[in-house]
């Protein structure tokens, strides 16, 4: 499996070339689990998908990796231009 993912990552070419050799099967789950938090999931149907026996365990080890929109420069700054009063009109 191990040798799979990687391979598969290679071949993903230049986007992928940097992470393809440290590519593991646990991976994937981390990306699945974060995306999944990023995307506004319940931990508890996250817990439910990969079975961890305490949501605790979903929330300590996945849910510090999610990023926090409310601390994510991208979405502040986003905010700032989308905001009728930012001047984003004019740009």
């Amino acid at each position: 499996m191990w040798q799979l993912l990687r391979r598969l990552a290679a071949a993903g070419g230049e986007p992928l070339r940097d992470v393809a050799e440290a590519m593991h099967p646990h991976a994937l789950r981390h990306f699945y689990v974060t995306t999944a938090v990023e995307a506004g999931a319940q931990l508890v149907h996250v817990q439910a998908d990969v079975g961890h026996s305490s949501i605790d365990t979903t929330e300590q080890v996945y849910n510090s990796a999610a990023r926090d929109p409310g601390r994510s420069a991208v979405d502040l700054v986003g905010d700032v231009l989308g905001h009728p009063n930012s001047g984003a009109g004019s740009l």
